[in-house]
């Protein structure tokens, strides 16, 4: 062999690790192999790529080890939380929301709102008041509108609870068998509507608006023969658009404590006020002038 060979023989590179002889990652997975498990520290791939030298690499490398701890299942809140401070925290907050629902304010059943059913330049607009009757939802859903039987007792005495309540339940009773959707008589309404091209409804032939003109109209006599003599007025669904039940009633003149005195309050306050200065200071020491002033004030 000529020294040019051996020369050449000396320097060739050693053989770099085959593939075959690498080890999987864990027993459990024998497909995927780890490249770097049988390659020393200072030959790298991050130092064979990159150009990191040794002391760039970390000392220990890598470790595949098999994960001892586990995820804990989620748990409510409320699971935890012990019975006793449950049903505790449960009554709290119900009696919260009870009383943020019944606060002063529209959203109360007493509270008297401007009247939107008249014009703003009318007397009525600043002699009544609308007493709304909010939509009972637990009644039958959105099946039909239905209204609560919570009696507003600022309409007392003008409204006397027992006729109150046998308005509601006129009414409720009314609406829900006309919007029943499997009553007899909504089912041939459908089935006239379909053999007569919607011709039965136009023509004003169906249940459900019979029922609602006849509940109108119940509505316009109860104004009439009883309403009117406390100047109570229960205004047409149809204006409201079913969502709430509006009585109009004269303004009741209440209005919140914490607002401050009126005008006419403040007015008092200072006549009670110079009363008692005069008093306080005797009439013999009070000069003319004084006196002048107090006159024009």
């Amino acid at each position: 062999m000529s020294d040019l060979e051996k020369q050449t023989q000396d320097h060739r590179p050693a053989d770099a690790p085959r593939m075959g002889t690498t080890t999987p990652t864990s027993k459990y997975n024998t497909h995927d192999r780890d490249l770097e498990a049988n390659i020393p520290q200072s030959q790298s791939i991050l130092g064979q790529k990159y150009g990191m030298g040794k002391d760039d690499q970390p000392n220990h490398p890598p470790r595949h080890t098999r994960s001892q701890v586990s995820l804990r299942r989620p748990y409510s809140i409320k699971s935890e939380v012990p019975e006793s401070r449950a049903g505790a925290e449960d009554t709290v907050d119900d009696q919260g929301s009870v009383a943020e629902e019944l606060a002063w304010g529209p959203s109360h059943p007493c509270f008297p709102h401007l009247n939107p059913h008249v014009p703003l330049n009318s007397p009525e607009y600043i002699s009544t008041r609308i007493i709304r009757i909010k939509r009972d939802w637990m009644v039958r859903g959105d099946l039909a509108p239905t209204y609560s039987n919570l009696y507003p007792e600022i309409l007392d005495p003008l409204l006397p609870e027992h006729q109150f309540r046998n308005i509601i339940q006129k009414v409720n009773q009314t609406l829900v068998l006309a919007y029943d959707p499997f009553s007899s008589r909504n089912l041939v309404d459908v089935v006239m509507g379909v053999l007569t091209g919607w011709l039965w409804d136009d023509l004003g032939f169906g249940g459900v608006k019979k029922r609602l003109r006849d509940l109108e109209q119940w509505l316009a006599d109860w104004n009439r023969d009883v309403g009117m003599v406390e100047r109570v007025r229960i205004i047409p669904l149809k204006r409201t658009g079913y969502m709430s039940l509006d009585i109009q009633i004269p303004d009741p003149q209440i209005r919140i404590v914490n607002d401050g005195p009126g005008p006419e309050e403040e007015e008092e306050e200072e006549e009670e006020a110079v009363e008692a200065e005069e008093e306080a200071v005797p009439a013999g020491s009070m000069s003319a002038s004084e006196k002048a002033v107090r006159v024009e004030g």
